[in-house]
């Protein structure tokens, strides 16, 4: 059988190897006396030495290769650092004292730029004697002398001083940390204090003695409970348009700053308290809700027409009507009434401000002939009807702009009324310039059915009776106008809600205002109670209406807002 690879050399390895002929022959007789090939005898006569020697010679070899062969530390060796000279060493020790000197003065002056910014400055020869600052107990003494009662700003700007004195008081004691640990280290404090650009003396003194935290400036001296009380019940008497000169004339002993700050937040309260009675009106499904209003102009159109009835469909923000009327009477009402139903169909809900062509009986009994539960706007609340309020001015202007494009100096006339109408609902995108336009969303509205007419009203009923229950109503008692209009415009909406026809959101908060406002206006708005203005409390109690939360508001069914009460409301 033959063997597979290259013949083992043996003693051949010596051969390639770099050294005298002699080392070499000395080492081949080695070898091969070791691996049998040659007798000791043999090796002594070739190289002419005695057996002793041989024997010497072979184990001080296999010795040396054997500590060759013990492991060692892995990597290059170590070279050997050359010794710096006292002068070098001198030198080190310098620059790392500045180096330490520049990275402790780095982590004093971002706290001290945080707190004390003003005394990161160079420091400069003073040429005037300074006095020695107060003690921190007489400080101490003063402010603690007498107590006085401050008011919500005042206290917060209080806790906002004690903050930063604490916050100066940390820095002090942390810079004069660090220069003591310096100092320990052996560098010069001197050294420290340049790198800071803090005065020595100043340095000096927050380590020989670090001071307590103390107020600056004189003691609070606010106005008293009943002076506040006094200014703020000026106030609520002529209400948050009063400026503050005014109140300063009217309260001469008061400090101006105090009157300032009452000023202030007095009309920031009845800012707020006036933005919780605003929400957004989102229509849901067009030809279901319409609302209605009068325009009266100053010059009649063509000497007759002194009014202008104007009817528009929320949903679709369609101008349904713009018609020129000689009076603004209950009678014409009807008429133009009962021709938009002829025409277009009933809606379930006609809006409507408290005019007497609009409450009047005849107006009321065509309404229920057709089905619509009439919704009439609160006394001296005109934003509840917005959106047709809004189109109102939209309409007047589209009316002058279509007389001068024809060259009409008397005015504008009947024409020009038709014309802004159509105007208006070609320009008008409720979904954005890309959306269709209003005469669009009105063409492609859902017919409203029977059934879905009569389930809005069983509804509505249900709905007027939990309102007389919940203000303590008797249920066959017969109301008046305005507390029956007071009742519907809960239930109505109630019921609008529930059908999916109308959504409240929150009124978009401005730009500034917390978004704590907004939510707490979601939470009035879509509560499950039942919403009612403070303003009516008065006009509906007189009729034996007990309220039984004056947290509900009316606002939750109306918008003041221009931008939003186009089609919003």
């Amino acid at each position: 059988m033959n063997r597979v690879g290259r013949k083992p050399q043996g003693a051949g390895l010596v051969d390639p190897l770099r050294g005298s002929p002699h080392a070499k022959q000395r080492m081949t007789l080695i070898l091969e006396t070791l691996a049998g090939h040659c007798t000791v005898e043999t090796a002594c006569e070739e190289l002419g030495i005695q057996q002793s020697r041989f024997f010497a010679q072979r184990a001080e070899w296999l010795q040396e290769a054997l500590e060759l062969l013990e492991p060692r530390p892995l990597g290059r060796p170590c070279k050997t650092e050359p010794v710096a000279s006292p002068s070098e060493v001198k030198a080190l020790r310098k620059q790392l004292h500045e180096l330490q000197a520049r990275a402790a003065a780095v982590n004093v002056q971002a706290e001290l730029a945080r707190t004390m910014p003003h005394l990161l400055r160079r420091c400069t020869p003073s040429k005037k004697k300074r006095s020695a600052p107060p003690s921190a107990g007489t400080v101490a003494q003063r402010w603690s002398s007498e107590v006085v009662v401050l008011s919500v700003a005042r206290r917060r700007h209080a806790r906002q001083h004690a903050v930063r004195r604490h916050g100066e008081h940390e820095a002090r004691c942390h810079t004069a940390r660090t220069c003591h640990q310096m100092q320990h280290e052996g560098v010069p404090v001197a050294r420290v204090t340049r790198e800071l650009k803090l005065s020595e003396r100043t340095v000096r003194r927050w380590r020989s003695a670090v001071m307590e935290p103390m107020r600056r400036g004189r003691p609070a001296q606010p106005a008293s409970r009943d002076e506040r009380n006094n200014v703020y019940r000026y106030l609520r008497e002529r209400g948050p348009a009063t400026p503050l000169a005014a109140v300063r004339r009217a309260f001469p002993d008061v400090r101006r700053a105090d009157l300032a700050e009452l000023h202030t937040r007095f009309r920031r309260i009845h800012r707020r308290l006036r933005e919780r009675y605003r929400s957004r009106l989102v229509w849901k499904v067009p030809g279901t809700v319409w609302a209605a209003d009068f325009k009266e102009r100053r010059e009649p159109i063509e000497g007759v027409y002194r009014y202008l009835l104007s009817v528009k469909d929320l949903g679709s923000r369609c101008q349904l009507l713009w018609e020129p009327l000689p009076a603004a009477d209950a009678d014409a009402v009807g008429i133009l009434y009962e021709r938009l139903f002829q025409q277009y169909g009933p809606p379930l809900v006609m809006k409507a401000d408290n005019g007497s062509q609009f409450k009047a009986d005849e107006t009321k009994d065509l309404l229920a002939l057709h089905n619509v539960v009439p919704l009439y706007s609160p006394a001296r609340h005109p934003q509840y009807n917005g959106g047709v309020e809004r189109a109102n001015g939209q309409l007047a202007s589209y009316q002058e702009a279509m007389a001068e494009f024809n060259n009409r100096p008397a005015g504008p006339t009947c024409e020009d009324a038709r014309a802004a109408l159509r105007l208006a609902n070609e320009l008008a995108r409720p979904d954005g310039w890309q959306g269709p336009t209003a005469a669009e969303l009105w063409a492609a509205r859902p017919p409203i059915r029977e059934e879905q007419r009569r389930a809005f009203i069983e509804n509505v009923e249900s709905k007027r009776r939990l309102v007389r229950e919940h203000w303590n109503m008797e249920p066959g008692a017969v109301l008046e106008h305005y507390q029956q209009a007071a009742v519907d415009r809960r239930a109505v909406r109630d019921a609008l809600v529930e059908h999916g026809l109308l959504t409240i959101l929150p009124r978009k908060p401005k730009r500034g205002v917390q978004k704590k406002c907004a939510t707490q206006n979601v939470t009035q708005v879509r509560g499950a109670g039942i919403l009612e203005p403070r303003r009516e409390e008065a006009m509906v109690g007189a009729a034996h209406v007990a309220l039984a939360d004056s947290h509900h508001h009316e606002g939750a069914n109306s918008s003041t807002i221009k931008s939003q009460a186009s089609g919003k409301n």
